[in-house]
């Protein structure tokens, strides 16, 4: 595999100067994020079906898919931009990524994450309201508890919010 600077720098073939400061920019914010969500957990391992290995009580690849579903399914009913799923879906992964999460706070998270994601990428008038999120969403869970729960996001990922989804990418 070619690194990324390799490819930037092969020159004006393959992309731009300011593709390429965006690329910097975006690498750079991940090199970050690496470095700040590398610690480690310990935790009693459960093999699980297909091999992964999962603490005991805590969200495996297969329930976040089921959640990813989730956001997909609130995405459509609210008539939200494509922008705010794949926002809400990286939000959502690296906050997974940094903290163990229990599954029983999952589609609260899930729905935090959407909410937050909804602040960032739609129009100020189409941002659902936490009430309405709530009906919609069927999580189980209050508007405090999104409130609580957005809070616990934003300063686990040190308000840092400003990564670059995968929609991102494809749309350079």
């Amino acid at each position: 595999m070619i690194p990324l600077q390799v490819i930037v720098h092969m020159g004006g073939l393959l992309c731009s100067e300011l593709l390429e400061e965006r690329l910097m920019k975006l690498v750079a914010n991940e090199e970050q994020l690496v470095r700040v969500c590398s610690v480690q957990h310990v935790y009693t391992l459960v093999t699980q079906p297909g091999g992964h290995e999962v603490p005991v009580g805590y969200v495996s690849p297969v329930i976040r898919d089921e959640v990813v579903q989730l956001l997909r399914d609130l995405t459509k009913k609210l008539d939200c931009y494509s922008e705010t799923f794949a926002r809400a879906v990286s939000i959502l992964d690296v906050f997974l990524w940094t903290v163990k999460v229990r599954v029983k706070f999952l589609n609260c998270l899930a729905v935090t994450c959407f909410f937050i994601a909804a602040k960032l990428e739609e129009d100020i008038e189409h941002v659902p309201s936490l009430d309405r999120l709530v009906d919609e969403s069927e999580c189980g869970c209050s508007s405090v508890d999104i409130q609580r729960m957005e809070l616990i996001v934003m300063q686990k990922l040190n308000f840092n919010l400003v990564r670059t989804a995968p929609l991102e990418l494809l749309q350079i």
